[in-house]
């Protein structure tokens, strides 16, 4: 049966007189979609990651170190500054070990910037040295992020095509 279409009337289409989609195949942006949604979810496991410690790190910083707010910005902001400047080196990395390395080792390296954290913990009774190793956790945060985010975007294309890399690109900003 053939029917015209309602925002193509120069165009007919064969519809079908069983059910509707029965057996059809996918729409391929619904595919792509699909495919993408586990590595969403990963990437905003990894956005998690980077962001759970954001409340509590100025106050750590402010009250139980007693530093002031120019270390409270400076230990928040190395973060975003390693991850500007890792992002090319990540970038490097996901285009020749692949997306899927890059993103795994991305999400390992955030977590160990974790332990770094609570390694910090240790030098309460220096706070010179607690900013310190809580430094070197935020840098490797930041690293980490660069990390997930580019083997994200390769490991995204890689799955649905170059076709679709704008889908790719959009689900995985979402977190």
């Amino acid at each position: 049966m053939l029917e015209k279409s309602l925002f193509f009337p120069e165009r007919e289409f064969l519809v079908s007189q069983t059910q509707p989609h029965q057996g059809a195949a996918l729409d391929p942006g619904v595919r792509a979609i699909s495919r993408l949604i586990p590595l969403t979810l990963a990437v905003f496991v990894g956005f998690l990651t980077i962001g759970i410690s954001l409340p509590v790190l100025p106050v750590h910083i402010h009250e139980t170190l007693g530093l002031g707010t120019t270390v409270v910005g400076a230990v928040i902001g190395i973060q975003f500054a390693a991850a500007l400047l890792s992002r090319a080196w990540a970038g490097n990395f996901a285009d020749t070990r692949g997306g899927r390395p890059s993103m795994l080792l991305g999400l390992v390296v955030a977590s160990l910037s974790g332990l770094v954290y609570l390694m910090s913990l240790a030098f309460l009774g220096s706070p010179d040295v607690s900013v310190g190793v809580l430094l070197a956790g935020r840098l490797l945060l930041g690293c980490g992020e660069s990390l997930i985010v580019t083997g994200a975007f390769a490991l995204g294309i890689g799955l649905v095509g170059p076709q679709n890399a704008g889908k790719a690109m959009a689900w995985m900003v979402l977190p």
